[in-house]
């Protein structure tokens, strides 16, 4: 109806307000981002974040106090320098277990692998979990000391029946 009248900056107008109000309205704007560092620091298992080729990139402090490890120590070497027998945690070739137990001194931990995908569906890194199981081998051990004893007993139990029932 307006010679000349160009509707885009109207349009333009109209669309930004829209746009704000449903922004609003949602309370989009209100969401606080989270920093990874603060979360992987406070988790109270171990973790360790590891490259395609099992250097360490990250600690988190938990690891730190389990394996007795600084962090100036730890970043950039190799998985199986830090944890003997944690090679098999290997990127290539079979599939690698999800679950690795080991022994640490007088301590006992569980390994857990997360594989760590990005483009392409190619696994370039991983997460593992540090779990502290000491006290779970503790009883498991205690409890196949008491079946060994009890196995014993039983055997001696047998024995002196059938040696009693000989003489009787």
């Amino acid at each position: 109806p307006f010679p000349g009248l160009d509707f885009g900056p109207f349009s333009m107008a109209m669309s930004a307000i829209l746009i704000t109000w449903v922004l609003f309205d949602m309370q989009i704007m209100d969401f606080v981002p989270v920093n990874a560092s603060i979360i992987f620091d406070a988790v109270a298992d171990g973790m360790i974040l590891l490259d395609a080729r099992q250097k360490i990139l990250a600690m988190n402090p938990t690891a730190r106090r389990m394996l007795g490890e600084s962090v100036e120590q730890a970043i950039g070497q190799s998985l199986d320098r830090i944890i003997p027998g944690a090679v098999r945690f290997s990127l290539t070739g079979t599939p690698p277990p999800e679950r690795l137990e080991f022994r640490w001194g007088e301590r006992f931990f569980e390994l857990r692998r997360l594989q760590l995908t990005f483009r392409f569906r190619q696994p370039n890194g991983q997460l593992l979990v540090l779990t502290d199981v000491t006290p779970r081998k503790q009883s498991e051990m205690e409890r196949e000391a008491l079946i060994r004893q009890l196995q014993s007993s039983l055997a001696q139990s047998r024995a002196l029946y059938r040696s009693s029932k000989a003489v009787i």
